[in-house]
């Protein structure tokens, strides 16, 4: 099998990738975000046309749309290499492995694909950002330390319009605006944000024994909880209360008021929150 161009390209941007670079990452923490939720839409239609739903998000497509196509032994090797030297992450040596299989799906398949967006292109564009860094998925939410993106299921991300535009001076700027901006308010940038007390018995609005969060991503409600971890962790709060299954009241508060509540809990335990 011959090296082809576009494979070989792909290589060598992820070479190119400064994978421990933390500052770069943090600062360009919004549009990583944005670039992932693109990603995670266009690998959704293109999922759902060849049905790879069952691994997504993290699938190999080309594996998909034709299982002849194999990656050059050489550049595999490198791909290998470099992964173990500058990735820990399995995730990431996936989604990797993944993209230069597709590529090489590329320069050397006959099969004739659909018009849909590259899939992998906003994953590449968002290692160049940044590599890795500062990027944790648990609990199927994807947190850019000062941006979380749910992953929700792969029907929630069929989307025709773009997240993003992947043009460098677009990306730019978006980052650009978030870092004049706090933590708090860079959050607010990407979703909204409504804050909840929890009380019930002796608890009052004022003086809540909790508080969440209900934000909205690409149209989807995430609810999360402060915790004695000292995190913000998805509840399943709202849900239940709306069901009935739930006696514990709630109010709408503001974000200085939760801010006072998280800043009380901390000398409490006398230990910093980790995340605001």
């Amino acid at each position: 099998m011959t090296q082809s161009n576009l494979a070989r390209s792909t290589l060598e941007r992820l070479t190119a990738v400064d994978w421990g670079d933390e500052d770069t990452a943090f600062a360009h923490a919004v549009s990583r975000s944005r670039l992932f939720r693109e990603y995670l839409r266009r690998s959704a239609l293109w999922a759902q046309v060849y049905q790879a739903t069952r691994d997504w998000p993290i699938v190999d497509l080309a594996a998909y749309i034709d299982r002849t196509v194999q990656v050059d032994a050489e550049l595999a090797d490198q791909l290998d290499q470099l992964m173990d030297a500058e990735v820990g992450n399995v995730r990431v040596k996936a989604l990797c492995r993944a993209a230069l299989r597709w590529a090489t799906l590329l320069d050397s398949s006959t099969v004739r694909l659909p018009k849909l967006d590259d899939p992998f292109e906003p994953l590449l564009v968002m290692f160049e950002r940044g590599g890795w860094c500062g990027l944790v998925i648990e609990n199927r939410v994807a947190d850019f330390s000062i941006v979380r993106v749910p992953l929700g299921k792969w029907q929630d991300h069929l989307h025709t319009e773009p997240v993003i535009s992947l043009e460098q001076s677009v990306l730019d700027a978006i980052d650009a605006q978030a870092a004049a901006l706090d933590k708090a308010q860079a959050a607010a940038l990407d979703t909204p944000v409504t804050y909840y007390a929890m009380f019930s018995g002796k608890f009052t609005r004022e003086n809540p024994h909790g508080v969440m969060r209900r934000r909205v991503v690409d149209g989807i409600d995430v609810d999360e909880a402060f915790t004695r971890d000292l995190r913000w962790e998805p509840t399943e709060y709202l849900r239940l209360y709306y069901l009935g299954h739930n006696d514990i009241d709630h109010a709408e508060i503001t974000r200085a008021e939760v801010d006072a509540f998280i800043e009380r809990v901390k000398q409490m335990l006398g230990t910093p929150p980790q995340e605001s």
